[in-house]
């Protein structure tokens, strides 16, 4: 596993999730601290994220199948660590946050990061969730949600 790998399993396993704290100030963000506020937009949310993973799982199928084994092993390790961190506080969360973490990591083990998602794992990282993109991507900005201090 690589140095850039192991940041995002870090993140996965053992760092706090979804932590009330001030929002960091960070200028391609709009931040909200309610759901009502995250819950609209122009692409679909999920339509973007597929849209932004697909040249990433291609890419993952066309390697070795060295970098395809573990591929996989990281996907099992973040939807079961993520599932047991998650399944009793935030249950609605557990496949978008996998997905995207997983989709981190993947672009990471190939060597290409993703702008995209790397911008996503900020948000994980800081203790919000990803909301929408506000705008045509990749104009606009990343809308979070994080809970209110």
């Amino acid at each position: 596993m690589t140095e850039d790998v192991a940041e995002v399993t870090e993140v996965v396993t053992s760092a706090p999730l979804l932590k009330p704290a001030p929002a960091p100030s960070v200028g391609d963000w709009v931040v909200v601290t309610t759901q009502a506020d995250a819950r609209f937009g122009e692409e679909s949310w999920t339509d973007l994220r597929e849209r932004m993973a697909a040249p990433i799982v291609a890419e993952i199928r066309s390697r070795s199948e060295d970098v395809r084994r573990e591929a996989r092993e990281i996907a099992s390790l973040y939807e079961t660590t993520l599932l047991r961190r998650l399944r009793r506080t935030h249950p609605w969360l557990i496949d978008d946050m996998s997905g995207d973490l997983i989709n981190v990591a993947r672009a990471r083990l190939l060597g290409e990061p993703s702008p995209f998602f790397e911008a996503l794992f900020l948000v994980y990282r800081h203790g919000g969730v990803p909301a929408r993109w506000s705008g045509e991507y990749p104009e606009g900005k990343l809308v979070a949600l994080f809970a209110e201090a």
